[in-house]
């Protein structure tokens, strides 16, 4: 793993007070999203390939959270199949559309930090009971 050349633990204060919104669409009809919320956790950087290039990407674990009726059974179901806390590798196919839509927000919102690097999510704790 990279030295960490990021205020890691300021980055994790900000985020533990603030509640992610995504939108997950368990079909492919665009009419039909489910809102549901997450918290994240950054835990590191690591180098990937990407393009053919190493490039560092920072690491984060997804806490998702009781949300709302129809997202609490969406997520009670993955929870239940992939159990409570699922470990993430670069070839995992498991939370899919939440991981890709969150390395975008963080990719983003890492930006204003002053951090130019992708966003690697390696754990997903699902809180939904």
């Amino acid at each position: 793993m990279n030295e960490i050349d990021f205020p890691i633990e300021r980055l994790n204060k900000f985020f533990s007070n603030h509640i992610f919104e995504v939108y997950l669409q368990p079909t492919h009809d665009e009419d039909y999203s489910i809102p549901t919320n997450v918290k994240i956790k950054l835990t590191g950087v690591k180098d990937y390939i990407s393009m053919g290039d190493k490039k560092p990407f920072v690491l984060y674990t997804i806490y998702i959270l009781p949300t709302n009726e129809k997202s609490d059974v969406l997520n009670g179901m993955w929870g239940r199949y992939y159990g409570k806390e699922k470990d993430i590798n670069t070839s995992s196919s498991e939370y899919s559309e939440l991981r890709w839509v969150l390395n975008y927000k963080i990719e983003n919102l890492l930006k204003y930090f002053g951090v130019d690097k992708g966003g690697m999510c390696t754990k997903v704790v699902n809180e939904v009971v």
